[in-house]
């Protein structure tokens, strides 16, 4: 029953997985089934680091990872744009 809070980053990290597996021609779904892998391991990180040893520099690494995280999605997003509008001119 202690192992309750680990199914949450499971079901995220199988429906990101599975939506990366069939999404193999949007770029956009692409990268948002990425950010979500990257959430569930980061929500896994969190539980098992500071539901077991009670450590809070857990919580903030866990934010500096969803920061990179989204920084790094905002980047993809900006190419993915630039590519479709270069795309598109041509």
């Amino acid at each position: 029953m202690t192992e309750i809070y680990l199914l949450i980053p499971c079901i995220l990290f199988i429906t990101g997985f599975t939506g990366l597996f069939f999404s193999k021609k949007n770029l956009i779904l692409i990268l948002i089934c990425l950010e979500l892998l990257l959430l569930a391991v980061t929500i896994h990180y969190i539980f098992i680091g500071w539901g077991i040893f009670g450590d809070y520099k857990i919580i903030w690494f866990a934010v500096t990872m969803l920061t990179v995280g989204a920084a790094e999605s905002a980047i993809g997003l900006a190419f993915i744009i630039a590519y479709h509008k270069t795309i598109k001119q041509n």
